[in-house]
């Protein structure tokens, strides 16, 4: 399907353009790359993607994603440059989508759509947010989107570099049909003699909000739930991680959590885990207790240049868990308490075993 070399839905576009750059691949290829919008090299081209940033995508495609270049189509979600160099308007965005590119992705029925960069995605997937759903498979009705960071970000950003290596390889994976399993996790019985079989434990504190002014007092919240997440150890020999996760959730008041627990939190031959230990450090000092040999996911994030810290991003992002925030808990229900709070610890052990690796190659 051509776009129309005369088309004029946007008339400040088509006064300024060179030409209507085309998309280019093959009209059967599983997997379409949607951009934003032509620059200068491919206004006076034709073709999408032949500068700095189309030699990027072919690297993050062949190095990355394992995949060959000339089995994919690529097109923008506007076909024409912009005066300056502009990010082209929603009004544009809008008529390029409808008269175009919907119609041409609908015959092709492509396996997988690559929406690189916020405007590809939001023109899928308006709700969506990049820093959120990047390299995850997004179910729409057009097919399935996978967003990921435009490749002339990593020109600018060199952080965003293995984010998108990340992405591209597990759009490799999904073109390939290999699918990650996804994260689960149980919650058994509360028994603090499982935990001394651990070396390593992440732990999640709910509290009190206490507010003064509308705003979140910190230093007056009180423990009311706390949740510990670890892998048993085995002797098969096998990897840590391939074993499942177990959480411990209770109330504080119901067995004594912090006196059980205060051991092992000052253990120092056993590695805590847990996500802005700024928080956790202070509750748990106040209630006597020192915690000892540990480590934090928040500051981990930023050490390896994430773009988010907050852990609902990372868990979104890196694990493929959308998790329910802090205002859609109804604290009154312990269920609903408990699924939050076991997430949360879920979330932040698995994610530690992902910084590690990474922590571990860097240095």
């Amino acid at each position: 399907m051509m776009i129309d070399p005369l088309c004029s839905l946007c008339p400040k576009l088509a006064a300024h353009r060179r030409q209507v750059v085309q998309p280019y691949g093959p009209q059967d290829a599983e997997v379409v790359i949607l951009g934003q919008n032509p620059g200068e090299q491919e206004d006076r081209t034709g073709v999408p993607f032949v500068g700095r940033a189309g030699k990027r995508k072919d690297y993050y495609l062949q190095e990355c994603a394992l995949l060959d270049p000339s089995k994919v189509l690529i097109l923008n979600t506007v076909n024409c440059k912009s005066p300056k160099n502009r990010k082209p308007s929603k009004k544009e965005v809008a008529a390029c989508m409808e008269m175009w590119v919907r119609p041409l992705l609908a015959s092709m029925k492509p396996k997988l759509i690559v929406a690189l960069g916020d405007v590809a995605l939001k023109a899928l997937c308006p709700t969506a947010k990049l820093s959120q759903t990047h390299g995850q498979a997004l179910a729409t009705e057009i097919g399935t989107v996978v967003p990921t960071y435009h490749p002339a970000a990593g020109i600018y950003d060199a952080n965003l570099v293995p984010v998108m290596m990340r992405d591209w390889e597990e759009i490799g994976r999904l073109v390939r049909g290999e699918r990650k399993e996804p994260l689960t996790w149980a919650v058994v019985p509360f028994d603090i003699s499982r935990l001394r079989r651990v070396g390593e434990f992440a732990i999640d504190l709910e509290t009190t909000s206490p507010e003064v002014a509308g705003k979140f007092q910190p230093q007056l919240a009180e423990i009311t739930w706390v949740s510990v997440a670890w892998r048993e150890r085995v002797p098969s020999g096998m990897p840590f991680t391939d074993e499942p996760i177990e959480i411990l959730f209770t109330s504080v008041e119901r067995v004594g959590a912090l006196a059980s627990l205060k051991p092992l939190l000052e253990d120092v031959d056993i590695r805590k885990v847990c996500h802005n230990s700024k928080f956790e450090l202070r509750l748990l000092k106040r209630n006597g207790i020192m915690l000892r040999n540990f480590h934090d996911t928040k500051i981990a994030a930023y050490v390896l240049g994430r773009r988010t810290t907050g852990l609902k991003d990372l868990s979104a992002a890196e694990l493929g868990v959308v998790q329910k925030r802090f205002e859609e808990v109804d604290w009154g229900d312990e269920e609903q308490v408990r699924a939050y709070s076991a997430a949360d610890s879920a979330c932040t052990l698995a994610l530690w075993e992902k910084q590690r690796e990474e922590i571990y190659d860097v240095s």
